[in-house]
């Protein structure tokens, strides 16, 4: 909460990329974002941080197949979190790290 206020008193972020090398990070306004898709306002959410749509999507994605995992007494995320590890899976990744990187320099 400390950081927080000091945050808003001084021109200093809590992002340490940031202060340090003078540009933001993939996860700056991440948080904002966040919020903003839960209130559904994607907009804000895209100009906050283009990342937070598709992180909610996996988080969502996570939740539900946890809650199946719960509900009916099986192993599914454990085979989810295999799936999601798969070396072939990471050009993805990267992909869509580069491109929410461009995405916020240009929204």
């Amino acid at each position: 909460m400390m950081l927080y206020i000091y945050t808003k008193f001084s021109d200093r972020s809590l992002c340490i990329f940031k202060n340090v090398f003078g540009i933001e990070c993939l996860g700056c306004g991440l948080s904002r974002g966040m919020v903003a898709v839960i209130q559904l306002d994607f907009v804000k959410a895209i100009r906050s941080n283009v990342l937070a749509i598709p992180l909610f999507i996996a988080i969502s994605i996570y939740l539900i197949v946890l809650l199946l995992d719960i509900l009916f007494d099986k192993d599914n995320t454990a085979k989810f979190e295999r799936f999601l590890a798969n070396k072939k899976l990471y050009a993805v990744y990267i992909i869509i790290l580069v491109a929410s990187a461009s995405l916020n320099r240009i929204i």
